[in-house]
């Protein structure tokens, strides 16, 4: 039996996505292979009528066909050798017959390259037509895709500038405090001074 997804298989644009082509062989399938059905019975058909006008042939040559009526007495009269004739007329017709074969072999043949022709063409057609459907189904897969990559990104971006600015502010608070506390620390540390010196009457 013929692989029925050859062509889809060896076909450059194949989708990456093997689920969707999966999901279009069950969409395609039954066409495909009512095609095969088809073609089987083109040939059946063929052969089957070939063997009928071959057998009807073969019964000529066997003398298998309904006599003729019986010819008058006085034409057998009339004879005068005229078996020799119908000698050589029997030759001639088993060459008739032999030339009536190849026209009927030569016929059935023709039929049936036209047959087979035309279910070529609708199978082409239709694995085009796959094709292309499969194609733009990739490409709208793809298009989706890249959607949903870009407002990931988009997302991370956000995320990411918050973060920055989230750090932006912890860094500013740290050294904001940071100051705060050394300038703290160094008023604590003036002020036992400023009471010695004002024990002399003297300030800082």
């Amino acid at each position: 039996m013929r692989k029925k997804w050859d062509r889809l298989l060896s076909s450059a644009k194949r989708p990456q996505n093997m689920h969707l082509w999966w999901t279009m062989q069950d969409q395609y399938d039954d066409e495909l292979e009512a095609m095969e059905e088809e073609e089987e019975k083109a040939w059946m058909e063929s052969q089957k009528q070939s063997k009928a006008h071959f057998q009807e042939l073969q019964d000529r040559k066997d003398g298998k066909v309904p006599k003729a009526a019986a010819k008058p007495k006085e034409e057998e009269e009339k004879g005068d050798g005229k078996e020799e004739e119908a000698g050589s007329d029997g030759d001639a017709g088993e060459a008739e017959i032999d030339e009536e074969e190849q026209k009927i072999r030569k016929k059935h043949e023709k039929e049936l390259k036209k047959k087979l022709r035309d279910i070529n063409s609708r199978r082409k057609r239709l694995v085009k037509d796959l094709d292309s459907e499969l194609n733009a189904k990739t490409k709208e897969i793809d298009e989706e895709m890249q959607k949903k990559k870009d407002e990931v990104e988009e997302a991370i971006k956000k995320k990411k500038d918050f973060v920055d600015e989230e750090i932006l502010k912890d860094r500013k608070a740290a050294k904001e405090a940071s100051a705060k506390a050394t300038e703290e620390a160094l008023q604590a540390l003036k002020e036992p001074a400023k009471k010695s010196f004002s024990l002399f009457g003297r300030e800082l």
